[in-house]
């Protein structure tokens, strides 16, 4: 039987269901709003049909060897026919959702048409399907019963799990900056406790008196810095070199992996139109795109040659400047000793320093991520506050869940069965099994006799 749609229903539900070919074929069912009971024999189709339900709508369950327990019933049952279910949404729309064995559900407008409406990850119909045995499954898992929880509120609570899923990519992100950081700033910490005692060492050369100590120092500053300035242009040249060579890379990328997934039978089929538009579309975007690259390659290019020129000059004049260091030293024997030592702790320390940088720099990104990840974490938390506070009023507060606009079919050999299974999640649920049996005693069924 089929009670007439309410013109304002907060939910989707389920209208009819039929059956073309196969064991059960020219079956079909209508569903009334509300709770409705299949009773019958053994062997008349009970679990059949709630099978095709959850086969059609593709609300497969979780466990592998209940999906292969309900293909092989499928398969054994429809053979080639078809099973199509009607959907009336919360709007008032009616689709259709028509599925073989083998192949994806199609959902269809009332007037027969292919619609864009997929039916992956619950988007547009999301069901609650429980086989044989399912019931007491969720009863024993608490994961499952917060699961059943959520469904009462699914578009919410679907919204709410998309944000926490963000956050928790972004927290996963957050950590894999972090780790590295922290290992980082832990192998320079060890180079750079060496610092202070060559930061000593070089103060006691400088503050040597007598004779040319003031020129010589200066030399020694200057010389230092030579050193430095070496390191900031091989630095820079090292730099340009990796950019020209990874960016290169991206060449023709786009235009390899178009003829990679468009092969000709691809373009050749039946919709070649579509497909043919969207060859054409990413020929001229690879194309366009191949060009700016030649072009930052050309540009990093020409700065390369630029800073290359640079480093002759620089190499040239600093050739001058240390001819003019040696000469000062060599003319004061006394400094000739230290000379080679102070210069290779000058070395030394422009290195630890150029470490120091990195390490300063590695410790305000790390300050960064810590306090991005004590938002991340808090967003986190309420998030799922928010997420907990849908859930507990429509499971414990809420007495209209199987009200006459939401569906819910039972598959039942009989009453007394029934009342058993709803029973065994009574310490679980007494609110929503009192309203199950109060519904199974107060509903006429809809028989497959």
């Amino acid at each position: 039987m089929a009670n007439a749609p309410l013109e304002k229903a907060p939910f989707h539900r389920i209208r009819w269901i039929s059956i073309v070919g196969g064991f059960m074929d020219g079956a079909k069912i209508e569903f009334a709003p509300g709770l409705n009971c299949i009773i019958g024999a053994r062997g008349t189709g009970k679990t059949t049909a709630l099978e095709f339900i959850r086969f059609v709508l593709d609300a497969m369950p979780d466990d592998r060897d209940a999906c292969r327990r309900i293909e092989g019933l499928v398969n054994r049952n429809l053979d080639f026919g078809r099973v199509e279910v009607g959907i009336e949404t919360k709007d008032g729309l009616t689709y259709v959702v028509s599925r073989t064995r083998n192949e994806d559900p199609v959902v269809l407008s009332d007037d027969g048409a292919p619609t864009e409406i997929t039916l992956k990850a619950g988007g547009f119909f999301a069901a609650d399907i429980f086989s044989q045995n399912e019931v007491e499954s969720i009863a024993d898992r608490s994961l499952s019963q917060l699961d059943l929880i959520d469904t009462f509120d699914a578009e919410s609570i679907a919204d709410l799990n998309v944000q926490i899923k963000h956050v928790g990519v972004e927290l996963a992100g957050n950590a894999n900056a972090i780790q590295p950081l922290h290992a980082k700033i832990a192998t320079l910490k060890e180079e750079l406790d060496a610092l202070p005692g060559i930061e000593e060492q070089l103060k006691k050369y400088a503050s040597a008196t007598g004779g040319d100590s003031a020129a010589i120092n200066t030399a020694h500053e200057q010389k230092a810095l030579r050193d430095r300035e070496k390191r900031a242009m091989d630095s820079m040249a090292e730099t340009l070199a990796q950019y020209h060579s990874h960016i290169g890379e991206y060449v023709g990328y786009i235009e390899q992996e178009a003829r990679a997934q468009f092969a000709r039978e691809v373009l050749e089929g039946p919709n070649k139109d579509i497909l043919m538009e969207v060859w054409r579309n990413l020929g001229q975007c690879a194309r366009a795109m191949d060009e700016h690259i030649k072009q930052v390659q050309a540009l990093v290019q020409a700065e390369r040659g630029n800073l290359s020129a640079s480093a002759t000059k620089l190499a040239a004049s600093h050739a001058t400047q240390e001819m003019a260091f040696r000469t000062l030293i060599e003319k004061h024997q006394a400094a000739m000793g230290q000379a080679t030592e102070r210069s290779r702790l000058e070395k030394v320390r422009n290195g630890l320093l150029a470490k120091k940088r990195d390490r300063d720099e590695a410790v305000t990104r790390l300050t960064k991520l810590h306090a991005d990840r004590a938002n991340l974490l808090r967003k986190l938390s309420e998030l799922r506050d928010a997420r907990f506070a849908i859930g507990l009023p429509h499971t414990f507060s809420n007495n209209g869940c199987l009200s006459p606009v939401r569906s819910f079919v039972l598959s039942t050999p009989s009453f007394r069965s029934s009342e058993r299974t709803s029973l065994g999640v009574l310490p679980y649920y007494p609110r929503l099994t009192r309203l199950i049996i109060w519904s199974l005693a107060h509903s006429k069924p809809v028989s497959t006799h």
